[in-house]
């Protein structure tokens, strides 16, 4: 029987940036095996999903290798991580008082100086 080897790749932190099947992209040396006796779809659990998101929707990695396996991160570990939010966008009022200050300013610097 033919198996693919499942690997991860981590960061500095340990966190999971990436998974893969060696059916697909070869690793790199400091890639970890997680699976010498997978399918050619990658599993990040033995019987797991096939290629599970390693991400949620702002980019921060849901799980990390701890050593010896790979740990699912706890909502308060992936909330930590996550970006601080944009400021709002200013309101329509809000930018129209902005764009009329600033062509006050303009207009004042010409009338000064006739």
């Amino acid at each position: 029987m033919f198996f693919n080897n499942h690997y991860i790749r981590i960061d500095d932190n340990g966190l999971i940036i990436a998974g893969f099947s060696d059916a697909f992209r070869q690793p790199e040396p400091t890639d970890i095996l997680i699976n010498a006796e997978g399918s050619f779809q990658f599993h990040l659990f033995p019987d797991g999903r096939e290629n599970p998101a390693l991400f949620d929707m702002y980019m921060v990695p849901l799980y990390r290798w701890d050593g010896e396996q790979v740990i699912e991160r706890t909502p308060a570990e992936i909330e930590a991580d996550r970006p601080e939010p944009p400021p709002p966008m200013p309101s329509q009022e809000e930018r129209i008082r902005d764009l009329e200050d600033f062509k006050s300013g303009l207009t004042d610097g010409f009338n000064g100086g006739d």
